[in-house]
């Protein structure tokens, strides 16, 4: 009995292939988007609509503050016991979401051999304050693995891979790929062609345009909400951010998400192709009835599912 896992670049597809399957399979989503975790960003986040979230319950979306710290930590409590309660309550947890640090803590747990230091954190913030792509290129030294899946505004792992690096002398990424696949689970990678993928992510950021993300941001520009909170350092909002302050114009700022946001899809690509023992899809050349089928055959071995 294995819990599934799926995984796949952003804009590939996977909530809409959840929900028609909810309609066959009796399972619940727990999220694994360290995005839609926060309230109020909704059209950036790409969360599952009102209508989605009716179908199928998702777990672990749109409950934390902008301004919040959330870490893996706390993610990896808090998923586990949905989980563990979600079992005894005879209902199938299907991990789903985009995250690759998320993922490699319910796959992997949460290496806890590479101690903290403030003292390390506090420099390298400082570092930051005046050199704003100083660390990323020392990751790139130190670390050239994980800096291909970390995007180079995200200081807050950039900061913890680094201090990881200085404390064991080793990079972390290094050390995450030592630990073995909980065999609990079972990863499903969801692909497709880099074209089509690629059109499918500006069809979504010209979606969001259209459902007024400009305003979505602006309303958080307007509020005096700090461009620096993690939660800010998302594709989509930190751009608009730049807009706003009349760094880029609309132009400039539209290609600039879709630009990073294709970069992002390939980061996580990278990232989730690490998992050896996964089911890959390629939603490009696999049938719709195979790819139920091929969920079909996941759901009914590993659960003994009855698929009516």
């Amino acid at each position: 009995m294995k819990i599934p896992i799926v995984l796949g670049p952003t804009a590939v597809g996977k909530t809409s292939l959840l929900v028609e399957l909810s309609k066959k399979f009796n399972f619940q989503i727990i999220s694994l988007d360290s995005r839609q975790i926060y309230k109020y960003l909704h059209i950036g986040t790409a969360k599952p609509t009102q209508e989605e979230r009716s179908l199928i319950k998702h777990h672990l979306v749109d409950f934390v503050e902008p301004e919040e710290q959330y870490d893996v930590n706390r993610y990896l409590k808090e998923s586990k016991k949905i989980e563990n309660d979600l079992l005894k309550d005879g209902i199938i947890p299907v991990y789903s979401g985009g995250t690759g640090l998320y993922a490699d803590a319910v796959l992997k747990g949460i290496i806890d051999g590479v101690a903290k230091n403030s003292f390390i954190r506090e420099v390298l913030n400082n570092i930051n304050k005046s050199d704003k792509e100083y660390l990323y290129g020392l990751l790139k030294e130190v670390d050239p693995v994980a800096a291909k899946r970390i995007h180079a505004n995200d200081l807050k792992r950039i900061v913890r891979y680094l201090e990881a690096f200085f404390m064991s002398g080793s990079p972390l990424s290094q050390l995450q790929n030592n630990d073995k696949e909980n065999d609990r689970y079972q990863v499903i990678f969801l692909n497709r062609n880099r074209k089509e993928l690629h059109e499918r992510i500006s069809e979504r950021v010209d979606i969001m345009i259209e459902k007024g993300l400009f305003d979505e941001v602006l309303n958080f520009y307007k509020m005096s909400y700090n461009k620096t909170y993690n939660s800010f350092q998302t594709i989509g909002y930190s751009e608009i951010f730049d807009f706003y302050e009349g760094l880029v114009n609309r132009e400039e700022c539209i290609e600039l998400i879709k630009r990073n946001t294709r970069r992002y899809a390939r980061r996580q690509i990278i990232w989730f192709r690490r998992y050896i023992n996964s089911v890959q899809i390629d939603l490009s050349n696999t049938s719709k009835n195979n790819v139920y089928r091929i969920f079909s055959i996941i759901f009914n071995d590993f659960w003994g599912c009855n698929n009516g």
